[in-house]
């Protein structure tokens, strides 16, 4: 069984990005007085997709825990780069 995972290393950058967002909305490039409500928009939207689907989208170090090694018939934690 695992065990809910630690992150280490949060994401460097959102994967999306605010001038992503904005091109997305019709916001014009010099207009920054919606960023602060795009950038908590962004990090919902990749809170609820990463729980819905039980990824990580932005790259980031965790530290995962089972109780067997039988457990990595199915890792806890995807995409997955590296152990």
């Amino acid at each position: 069984m695992w065990r809910p995972a630690r992150v280490v290393t949060p994401p460097s950058a959102e994967f999306v990005t605010i001038e992503m967002a904005r091109a997305q909305c019709g916001i014009r490039p010099s207009d920054t007085s919606r960023d602060e409500e795009l950038g908590r928009l962004i990090a919902a939207a990749t809170a609820s997709v990463e729980s819905y689907c039980g990824i990580k989208i932005a790259e980031q170090a965790i530290d995962a825990e089972c109780d067997s090694f039988g457990d990595f018939d199915r890792i806890a934690a995807a995409p997955l780069s590296s152990i």
